[in-house]
């Protein structure tokens, strides 16, 4: 190719399409097909060396970008531009075919990281490239072209998506015809949870950490909440962002339930290995299943690089549902409400205090000053016990109080 370059510079350095006529001039004679795929490959070469694209770029830019995929939500994909929604679908249709290197019609690299930010955030079921691997981009004169990095082949990946198919199933399995989103969305939260273990591995980022092998970092739980439950008819998006006093990324997910969004946070939800009870009876805490919102964003805060959603419901907040939300603190009232639930047979009891110097009150109270002993009593008395081991935990950022007998 080079040889061909320089001859055609010696001898027509103004004439460039005498250049490409030449070229053509010295293929080998033989089939015309073969004559054919040869002078296009030559002609493309020579298209881009001077300037121009690929042929199959060309190609691309004819197609229409279609509006949906037709399964999944694609919340992102709809903040995008045309081109940047151009550049996903071109994406999208490489990363599910496991192309080496994929084409797209875009040189600009805001809209092409854009792109690709879109299509991680709204496709959960695209493991495959949502580990630790580097993917590679090269930006051309009119184009771009990436070079994922697949964290498995082809082969590799069909038979995780078995495990993951298997996985939906159960999860299918234990939803009643008459659940509502909120059911739903309460029974994958517990799922995840007890199916993930907090562990970083080289997959903890994705559904195959999460789902397959059962040990992932929040972006791996996220992304199995998303997937469960649009596999269950639920609108739920993949938020990115930080988490207070945390030096590392975090990710959750907002979920829709009642024309109402939610925020839900498994990771957080894990208490499997916490010491919040060395029991371990309590191993999921529901506190981040739909947590008040002015709360749950002092704590993480989104990239802002999106749009989300306005969290403001708390209607399936844990604590308004089950009549254990106060806004004011009084002895008496936290007292008789520990009773009553010792009475109903409860042996953990969580409340929460929407006032941060009601919850100060509470903790001086019925921890530093050791009223918990008391509650303690009348559980043992209760139930007839001569003596009890019990725990207490909090969660301050969430002004919230546990007691465990």
């Amino acid at each position: 190719m080079k040889k061909y370059k320089s001859f055609c510079n010696r001898l027509f350095p103004q004439s460039k399409r005498i250049c490409v006529l030449l070229l053509a001039l010295c293929l080998p004679l033989g089939g015309c097909r073969a004559a054919g795929d040869e002078l296009s490959g030559l002609a493309d070469e020579v298209q881009i060396m001077l300037g121009g694209e690929p042929s199959e770029v060309r190609k691309l830019r004819q197609e229409p970008v279609e509006a949906t995929d037709g399964v999944h939500l694609e919340y992102y994909f709809q903040q995008l531009s045309e081109e940047e929604q151009r550049v996903y679908r071109q994406l999208l249709s490489g990363v599910r075919e496991f192309a080496q290197e994929i084409d797209v019609t875009s040189a600009d690299d805001t809209a092409m990281n854009r792109a690709y930010s879109a299509l991680l955030k709204d496709h959960p079921e695209l493991f495959w490239i949502q580990g630790r691997d580097i993917t590679y981009k090269t930006v051309h004169q009119t184009y771009g072209s990436f070079r994922p990095g697949y964290s498995y082949t082809r082969e590799e990946a069909a038979a995780i998506e078995q495990q993951i198919a298997l996985a939906a199933e159960e999860v299918k399995a234990l939803v009643g015809s008459e659940s509502s989103d909120y059911e739903k969305a309460r029974l994958v939260y517990e799922y995840v949870i007890r199916k993930t273990a907090y562990r970083e591995t080289p997959l903890d980022q994705n559904i195959a950490g999460s789902l397959g092998e059962g040990q992932a970092v929040c972006a791996g739980y996220a992304r199995a909440v998303q997937y469960l439950l649009e596999e269950l008819g639920v609108e739920c998006l993949y938020v990115s962002g930080t988490m207070k006093d945390s030096p590392e990324g975090h990710a959750w997910n907002i979920v829709k339930l009642e024309d109402a969004y939610y925020y839900l946070d498994a990771t957080n939800g894990d208490q499997q290995e916490a010491t919040v009870d060395p029991s371990g009876r309590e191993d999921i805490l529901y506190d981040y299943l739909c947590p008040l919102p002015t709360e749950f964003e002092a704590l993480c805060q989104a990239e802002e690089d999106f749009s989300l959603p306005a969290c403001t419901a708390v209607d399936y907040n844990d604590y308004i549902r089950n009549g254990c939300c106060f806004s004011e603190y009084s002895w008496d009232m936290i007292y008789s409400y520990i009773c009553g639930q010792i009475e109903a047979g409860a042996s953990v009891v969580r409340m929460k205090f929407t006032d941060p110097e009601a919850y100060r009150q509470a903790w001086t109270q019925w921890i530093e000053q050791e009223g918990i002993a008391q509650a303690a009593q009348y559980y043992m008395q209760w139930n007839g016990l001569e003596n009890l081991q019990y725990y207490y935990g909090s969660l301050e950022d969430l002004y919230a109080i546990y007691f465990m007998f």
